[in-house]
């Protein structure tokens, strides 16, 4: 039988009760201390009339009081539901709708996006924040994971990912998302004691790192770029530092490649989806690459439905104990994922040699000119790689009526770096790829526009791309060579 989360924790408490299960703010919280808040809130819940299979919403940034909340729900048999601290009203009102949680436990400074909810959907009675203690005041799908399904994740995790019983975590990652989540659940039920932070701050992160000699650091690739460049202006020992872990977006092979000498750790890519975690594990090659477990069950296969060959681009689905039970209140959602028990991750990837599985691209990212498919990622990194001056690189496509769609770029400079490389950056990236590939428009940004959880925000650059198109030319022009097999190109907007 799988340890579930609830009964990893009693073990410790029961075993070594004393030993510390995590820091926060200096504070030492043991394994003893935690458990017994979480039995605590969770009597607390059931006399306020949670059962089991009841949603509990909470809504806090990294604290103790939310790890506590997690066990409480666990031990009751309650829903954890954690709402994005990023969200506004406008997008937490429709999840609560369709969640309709019998309580809300909230930071009293982020209560201000839930308090308008009608009282209809979250009764004024249900409603808790925190502020330093449990204190009573006077739509996109939302994941389901079981029990088991959580249980069976943690394991893979563990199993897979290479901890050490000498091991110290720091986490910064947020725990209302599936990466924080799921990484916290593992450093418990192995037994490795983690720093947790309230959030993301590099020179926070790093400091830690020196402070408490942790040898673990999982983060978002935008997260380990402003990490390099604070160690850069301030060194701080971090020898013990031994591996870092980067995921939810590709990350440059340039990145990758600096990590080692900044950090003193090698950064590796990782694979994972909300509804699926422990499938893959981290990759040891440069590049978005991932290795599939043992005993994994995944598969590749086209758009009709058939497996291909190895080295060819397929969609990657997974089937296994740890595939999610489906999506709240959402059966039109789950359908569409979850069809003969394997679940359609929508995202591309080929298979390489051994256990490697590279992503290519998610399916709606997929841009395709004159019915020829252009992984974005690929492109992404022919920009990154072509010239010093570029540090980021996003490309989306853009509606045209003759090719279906077109390539259009966005670059962040590195400092010092004057709009004048465009030019260079077009050259040398045409040497890189295929014509059809390249850029027919590159806008210069001061910062790649990104989401809650530091993703490049594709749709936002959408947008950008179209305005941009249909401008004609902002602050600048640049023309490409005609392609030979079609018309000529349009011109190359830039700007500042």
């Amino acid at each position: 039988m799988k340890t579930t989360p609830t009964g990893a924790l009693l073990h410790h408490a029961q075993t070594r009760p004393k030993s510390a299960a995590f820091i926060f703010h200096e504070e030492v919280w043991t394994y003893e201390r935690l458990a017994d808040e979480a039995e605590r809130l969770a009597r607390g819940l059931a006399a306020h009339g949670v059962e089991p299979g009841d949603r509990v919403a909470l809504h806090m940034m990294n604290r103790p009081e939310m790890v506590v909340a997690y066990y409480a729900c666990f031990k009751l048999g309650a829903i954890a539901a954690p709402l994005r601290t990023a969200f506004t009203f406008a997008e937490l009102a429709p999840m609560l709708q369709r969640l309709k949680p019998a309580l809300y436990i909230g930071e009293i400074d982020l209560y201000k996006n839930v308090a308008p909810v009608d009282a209809s959907i979250l009764a004024p009675d249900r409603r808790f924040v925190v502020n330093g203690t449990f204190e009573e005041p006077g739509v996109q799908p939302c994941e389901a994971l079981t029990t088991a399904t959580l249980s069976e994740s943690v394991d893979l995790v563990i199993k897979h990912w290479g901890f050490s019983n000498d091991d110290v975590m720091i986490e910064s990652l947020p725990m209302a998302h599936s990466s924080g989540l799921f990484s916290f659940l593992s450093y418990i039920q192995f037994g490795a004691p983690f720093v947790l932070l309230e959030g993301f701050d590099a020179d926070g992160v790093l400091d830690s790192i020196e402070r408490h000699r942790c040898t673990w650091c999982v983060g978002f690739p935008a997260q380990y770029a402003a990490l390099l460049e604070c160690q850069r202006a301030r060194p701080r020992d971090l020898a013990s530092l031994r591996i870092c872990l980067t995921g939810a977006d590709a990350c440059p092979i340039d990145l990758q490649e600096r990590i080692p000498s900044i950090l003193g750790a090698p950064l590796y890519n990782i694979w994972g989806a909300t509804e699926v975690i422990g499938s893959l594990t981290f990759g040891l090659q440069h590049g978005p690459v991932a290795r599939i477990v043992k005993g994994a069950r995944i598969r590749l296969i086209d758009k009709n439905g058939a497996d291909v060959a190895d080295g060819e681009t397929g969609e990657l689905l997974v089937r296994g104990a740890n595939v999610f039970a489906g999506y709240w209140n959402d059966p039109q959602a789950t359908e569409e994922s979850l069809k003969g028990g394997w679940y359609h991750t929508g995202d591309l990837m080929r298979r390489g040699e051994g256990g490697d599985l590279w992503f290519v691209s998610r399916k709606k990212d997929i841009i395709i000119r004159g019915g020829t498919n252009i992984s974005s990622v690929e492109v992404e990194q022919a920009l990154v790689a072509c010239h010093l001056a570029v540090e980021e690189a996003a490309v989306v496509g853009i509606p045209d009526a003759v090719l279906g769609q077109r390539v259009f770029g966005f670059v962040k400079l590195a400092k010092r770096a004057t709009d004048t490389v465009v030019s260079e950056i077009l050259r040398n990236v045409a040497t890189r790829l295929a014509s059809y590939k390249v850029p027919e428009g590159l806008r210069i940004l001061d910062e790649l526009p990104r989401n809650a959880l530091s993703k490049v925000d594709r749709n936002m650059l959408q947008t950008m791309a179209a305005e941009t198109d249909r401008a004609g030319q902002i602050r600048g022009v640049l023309s490409l060579p005609k392609q030979p097999d079609e018309r000529p190109a349009r011109r190359v907007a830039w700007s500042r």
